[in-house]
């Protein structure tokens, strides 16, 4: 909600001020707490199984990309975020979430456009495939 925006949003912009770049912090925060359709993902740990988490952060990404894609197909437009602030005990106490049981995989911002973008002509498959003899 409102409060776990709030707070993250200032979390943030400490960590960029901590980094020597205050204009750039007060433009995140503004820019963060603007938003309003935030998603916070996570993925189970498994501390015993390493190949196991590994596969389930692989997972939560792929599934992360079809609902990102989804909601393209829906005209709603989407941001995931992994920076730096989205791995820290201060922003996993805010959203609930103990990092010994869970991994953070990023924040998905979300919402309709206020105008639609350019779009950006895509490479075709032929002018990036590498055939391996």
């Amino acid at each position: 909600g409102g409060e776990a925006i709030e707070e993250i949003s200032k979390l943030n912009a400490a960590l960029l001020e901590a980094d020597g770049k205050p204009a750039k912090a007060k433009a995140k925060y503004e820019r963060w707490r603007s938003i309003k359709g935030w998603l916070v993902v996570t993925a189970r740990r498994s501390l015993d199984n390493p190949l196991m988490e590994q596969e389930d952060y692989a997972a939560t990404c792929c599934a992360v990309q079809n609902l990102l894609l989804a909601l393209h197909s829906e005209g709603v437009g989407t941001k995931w975020t992994t920076g730096a602030v989205t791995r820290t005990e201060e922003v996993a106490k805010v959203v609930g979430y103990d990092l010994n049981e869970e991994t953070p995989v990023g924040i998905v911002w979300y919402g309709v456009p206020a105008r639609e973008g350019k779009s950006l002509r895509r490479k075709q498959v032929t002018d990036i495939l590498i055939r391996v003899p």
